[in-house]
């Protein structure tokens, strides 16, 4: 057993691993003010936060049962040009209601001072975009409202055909035509081809809602330059509108069961298939 120096500490000051390069001098801000806020001044922003569902009641009574300042920590909030005692929560509603709940009348909280509405969503989708648990329309509804030039440019490329790329969650009965929620097949795809995602949005923009699988496997049909020449526009368009996304679903997977494809070929060659055929007979019929 190697033996233990008196010298050695298991506690030490904090260093710079050898990978990491200094960057003092840097242009930073000054620190926003840690306070002691009234938990009667603190207020949630809807158009960005996320809503409170019944797994977000049960981590509130989870916080409430097993309360500890050391785990609560600090909120980040901001202050409201133009309004005083209104601090709104950029993270941490929950700690917050928790402390609601048990009758805690200040709470601590890190304040970054006269915050427009978009530089509080920006903050948010920051703070949240690592953790796990967090719906992707939420995190996409907040880099649109803080004017991320890739989701707004997004949104209105749909817009233009006439897709609706839901910014707040809908439910079954109130989803119309062309109302899509596949935020990371969109923002894929517009990142890879604007074109062909305006092309296969406006060819499913009947669809209610548009499923991504089926966007993601027309996208890559129309990517194919080998698929996509053999076929027109005109004829994917009537494939599309005769068939339905449940008819087409059940295809999909019949297909897979037999070639082992993956779900984004499998929708790319159904598709194809169909419009071939639907081809090849109206030439024969003329």
């Amino acid at each position: 057993m190697r033996r233990v120096e008196p010298e050695e500490r298991l506690i030490e000051k904090i260093s710079l691993p050898d990978s990491v390069t200094s960057v003092a001098g840097a242009e930073i801000s000054m620190p926003p003010a840690v306070k002691l806020i009234p938990v009667e001044h603190l207020y949630i922003d809807n158009r960005y936060q996320r809503d409170l569902a019944r797994r977000s009641e049960r981590a509130i009574k989870k916080i409430i049962r097993g309360f500890d300042w050391a785990r609560f920590g600090v909120l980040l909030c901001c202050t409201v040009p133009g309004q005083t005692k209104t601090y709104i929560i950029v993270d941490g509603q929950h700690r917050a209601l928790a402390a609601l709940a048990l009758g805690i009348e200040q709470v601590p909280a890190l304040v970054v001072p006269k915050a427009d509405l978009s530089q509080q969503a920006a903050m948010f989708v920051g703070v949240n975009s690592t953790r796990t648990n967090l719906h992707p329309y939420i995190l996409f509804r907040g880099r649109f409202l803080a004017g991320d030039p890739e989701v707004v440019g997004l949104v209105a490329l749909a817009a233009q055909v006439g897709v609706n790329v839901m910014l707040t969650a809908k439910s079954t009965t109130a989803i119309q035509a062309g109302d899509i929620g596949a935020y990371q097949t969109l923002l894929s795809w517009y990142k890879k081809d604007k074109e062909v995602l305006k092309t296969a949005l406006d060819m499913l923009s009947h669809r209610s809602p548009i499923y991504g699988a089926e966007l993601k496997g027309l996208c890559a049909l129309l990517s194919d330059g080998l698929l996509a020449n053999a076929v027109t526009g005109r004829v994917l368009r009537c494939v599309l509108s005769t068939k339905s996304h449940v008819e087409l679903k059940r295809l999909v997977t019949k297909h897979r069961l037999q070639t082992g494809d993956t779900p984004t070929q499998g929708w790319a060659l159904v598709i194809w298939r169909l419009a071939l055929n639907l081809q090849e007979d109206q030439e024969a019929a003329q």
